[in-house]
């Protein structure tokens, strides 16, 4: 029986990553072992996807390349949480996870109402106060790396100080001042980080909007 292909551009202009943990490890063989921590489109046209069954599922590098082309020809992909691993280390964003490879000696945050300031002239902020709240449960939190870009937007941030509103953490100082949201620019496309779950259980509603935003963006200029 023919796999069919589905041409993503047609029928979709967003694409949501929610609360999964990805990595460019975690992206399924292909039989030539090849994952997908560097994908050209070269390289996806090689790729198979016999490694993956029901058993197993798993994203192909086929898979990434395949995101990455829908992002780049104008489609959002809006990864939230955990699932920010993606794009961040399949997509060659000059972005980084600050929590990558902290062990909970040093970083733990099992659940708790961290302070969140916002930059509502952002669009993705639209509708949102200068100071809100964010629901993080061992969550990333970004850095930008240089040379900076009016391509990468910061649209959320966590204080210098202070963080812990309700709950328990360990480790502050290792997302103080990092960034919770960021816009990033990918060719004609864009993807949004969402470093927390907007939505936790139906019961966040204050961050809510940082989410809906992001469905209704239009494409960048």
């Amino acid at each position: 029986m023919k796999k069919k292909i589905i041409n993503t551009k047609l029928l979709f202009t967003v694409l949501i990553a929610a609360g999964l943990t990805f990595s460019a490890a975690s992206c399924k063989k292909d039989s030539t072992g090849t994952t997908a921590e560097t994908v050209t489109e070269a390289d996806a046209a090689e790729l198979t996807t016999d490694a993956i069954t029901p058993e197993t599922g798993g994203m192909t590098a086929q898979g990434v390349a395949n995101l990455r082309e829908f992002t780049a020809a104008g489609g959002t992909l809006v990864a939230m949480d955990r699932a920010a691993e993606l794009p961040l280390n399949t997509f060659g964003l000059p972005i980084r996870n600050v929590t990558s490879g902290v062990g909970d000696t040093e970083f733990y945050v099992p659940g708790s109402i961290l302070t969140l300031t916002v930059d509502p002239s952002q669009p993705v902020a639209y509708g949102m106060p200068p100071d809100s709240a964010a629901f993080f449960i061992n969550s990333p939190a970004f850095a930008v790396e240089p040379p900076f870009s009016d391509a990468l937007r910061v649209v959320a941030t966590y204080p210098a100080a202070n963080l812990l509103m309700s709950g328990w953490m360990l480790g502050e100082r290792v997302i103080a001042g990092r960034a919770a949201v960021i816009d990033a620019r990918v060719g004609k496309g864009r993807v949004i980080l969402l470093g927390f779950r907007t939505e936790h259980r139906g019961q966040t509603h204050a961050t809510y909007k940082l989410l809906f935003n992001s469905l209704l963006l239009p494409r960048p200029e």
